[in-house]
This record gives C-alpha cells, sequence and structure tokens, in this order.
C-alpha cells in the first residue's frame, strides 16, 4: 500500500487533537477540584497551591498543543514538493518521515512514520534534499527514496 499525504496527516491530526482535548480534560478537572474546602489550614493552602501551580502547567502545555495543532493545519494542503520542506512525507531506503510537528511514532496500518519538526536535527538535515539525495546523522545514513 502507498501511504498518502493526506493520510499521515489525518493520523497526526487525530493525535494532535487528543492531546488538546487531554489536556483541556486535565485542567477542566483541577478546577472541580479547586472548589473543595477544608478545615486542616496550612495543608489545605499548600494543597491549593500544588493544585494551581499544575494548572498553570497544564495551561501552559495546552498552549503549547495548540500551536503546533495551529502549524500541522497550516501544512495540511501543500503540494508535493520536489525537494523537501515542512509538510512533506518523506519516504527513504529506511523509515518513512513526516516533517510536521514533533509527534514521534505515527503507525498506518503496518507502516511506521515518524513524525518530526524541521527544527529537529534530522529534520534541519532533511530541509532541502532531493530525491536520490544522501543524508547522515549520527552515523545513520538515509537514501531518499520519494518526496510526497
Amino acid at each position: 500500500m502507498k501511504l498518502t499525504r493526506s493520510q499521515v496527516y489525518n493520523v497526526a491530526f487525530d493525535i494532535a487533537q487528543e492531546k488538546i482535548n487531554g489536556l483541556q480534560f486535565q485542567i477542566e478537572d483541577l478546577s472541580s477540584g479547586a472548589d473543595i474546602k477544608s478545615t486542616s489550614g496550612d495543608k489545605h493552602e499548600t494543597s491549593r497551591a500544588m493544585m494551581h501551580l499544575q494548572q498553570e502547567q497544564l495551561t501552559a502545555q495546552l498552549s503549547e498543543a495548540r500551536l503546533m495543532m495551529g502549524k500541522l493545519v497550516s501544512l495540511r494542503d501543500l503540494a508535493a514538493p520536489v525537494k523537501i520542506a515542512e509538510g512533506s512525507l518523506i519516504v527513504t531506503d529506511g523509515p518513512i518521515f513526516y516533517l510536521t510537528i514533533a509527534l514521534g511514532k505515527l503507525v498506518i496500518d503496518t507502516a511506521t512514520i515518524y513524525a518530526l519538526s524541521a527544527g529537529s536535527p534530522l529534520g534541519k538535515e532533511f530541509i532541502g534534499k532531493s530525491k536520490n539525495d544522501q543524508i547522515t546523522l549520527n552515523e545513520k545514513t538515509y537514501l531518499i527514496k520519494d518526496i510526497r
């Protein structure tokens, strides 16, 4: 089966959306727990402060996840490039890479695709390369067989 960039995009989108939904749920869960009253004084204040700190951290993670989702959405309808750019699906003699946002390993049917950002060391090596070029990073060499 020949994977399309659209198929990979859809899986990446779903994963990014699940992450956003999970963070929103955690924030809402913390908010509902923040209303609990206690008569134990300092212990209660410490718990509230810790919950507030955790809520701030989750809010920062949610903000970052939304920025990443925005970037992913902006790459959805790009035409297949001749040279590798953000949004490219890169088929090598080894793994398949999706140069988008850092989501890690995606599995579609039996294929494994690694979603990485253009700012990552490997992403930087891929940018501007063409079919049949080779890149080497950390003593690993990849031959670019196709760009979609």
